[in-house]
């Protein structure tokens, strides 16, 4: 149920998106141009040029505590701490350990992740989470909570 539930505010996401998109008129005399758009801007689920990448694969402790509006981390085997003023995460690598203070979307293709999150900017309460993934453990973080090496 919360995979159909996660898919439909996805889709709805993805349809507001391009909703608001102003359609181009075509005629003998007048001239098609192309809606302005802003670099800064994208989509909910693509990759801004932008995008801070985190890629390490030697099991190591990290912490990015710089604001970046969108996160890839494509590493394996890492635990990383992920501060404030980030809104999007896409998470590639494999075997992870990552907490974040904020996420309003999460994306995981990669397997074996343990992911947190502490808030969001969501209306409801939840960031959207896309796991195209398999075996990835996503969840609020509370005080209590486990980590990925507890277990």
């Amino acid at each position: 149920m919360k995979t159909r539930v996660v898919l439909l505010a996805g889709m709805l996401l993805a349809i507001a998106a391009f909703a608001g998109t102003p359609k181009k008129t075509t005629s003998k005399t007048a001239k098609v141009t192309k809606p302005k758009t802003s670099t800064t801007k994208t989509p909910s689920n693509s990759i801004p040029v932008d995008a801070y990448v985190f890629k390490d694969n030697n099991n190591r402790e990290a912490k990015i505590t710089e604001a970046h509006k969108t996160i890839v981390i494509e590493g394996d085997g890492n635990k990383i701490e992920i501060g404030e003023g980030n809104e999007q995460i896409f998470i590639k690598g494999k075997n992870n350990d990552i907490n974040m203070k904020r996420a309003d979307y999460i994306e995981i293709t990669g397997d074996g992740n343990f992911v947190s999150w502490e808030s969001t900017m969501n209306p409801n309460g939840k960031p959207v989470i896309v796991d195209k993934g398999g075996y990835n453990n996503v969840g609020k973080r509370s005080g209590s909570a486990l980590n990925k090496s507890d277990n």
